[in-house]
């Protein structure tokens, strides 16, 4: 995981959330990440699951455009 968030920390991509600071104490990771408006990931997938409970791909599109 530690290498993973420093490439991040490196990376500046428009697609990629940004990783701007990585800091730990002796019993947590802390990582400062940028600030992505439009709320929780999982809430937008349930609030577009259809009464079949069917997700789709055109669905997963939706919510990532």
């Amino acid at each position: 995981m530690e290498d993973e968030l420093t490439i991040l920390e490196k990376t500046d991509h428009p697609h990629i959330t940004r990783v701007f600071e990585l800091m730990e104490d002796k019993r947590r990771y802390f990582v400062v990440m940028e600030y992505l408006y439009g709320g929780n990931l999982l809430e937008r997938i349930l609030d577009n699951i259809k009464k079949d409970y069917s997700f789709t791909e055109t669905d997963a599109v939706k919510i990532l455009h």
